[in-house]
């Protein structure tokens, strides 16, 4: 399946999709991603276990199991209060960088419809910011000529 790029996706080393340019989906896998129930109650949980930190590191190698212990309790306190596992399907695409990147399938929509949520705890592409399909830029040539 081939997809057109509507956004451009850089870093300051590269240009990995340019707007207008068509790519190849390579293939649909499908994997476990960390949705975030409450964004806001997540990073204060975060501030919690980051509040360790110090202390941990002052202590050098000299680390009390209690203290790393407390952080891990804290750690997991989060994730289990405020993070969802979900499973969901992702199109691999190879950019102009010559690397495969990840673009979730499910839309937006589909993530809040279904999740009450569309915030990834790592950074997350969602492919219709970046892509529309060969099938969306068909569709819409049709209406337009139908609706002229």
């Amino acid at each position: 399946m081939k997809a057109r790029c509507i956004k451009l996706m850089c870093a300051h080393w590269s240009v990995f999709f340019e707007q207008g340019k068509w790519y190849n989906i390579s293939e649909i896998k499908s994997k476990e991603f960390n949705l975030i129930k409450d964004k806001n109650k997540y990073i204060e949980s975060l501030k919690v276990v980051a509040k360790f930190l110090p202390d941990i590191i002052s202590s050098g190698p000299n680390v009390s199991k209690g203290l790393l212990d407390d952080q891990k309790n804290a750690l997991r306190y989060t994730k289990d209060q405020y993070l969802v596992n979900v499973d969901l399907d992702y199109y691999l695409i190879k950019g102009d960088d010559g690397s495969s990147h990840q673009f979730v399938v499910m839309t937006r929509e589909e993530l809040l419809n279904n999740y009450k949520t569309d915030n990834f705890e790592n950074s997350v592409n969602i492919f219709e910011d970046y892509f529309e399909s060969i099938n969306e830029v068909r569709n819409s040539q049709i209406d337009l000529i139908v609706n002229d």
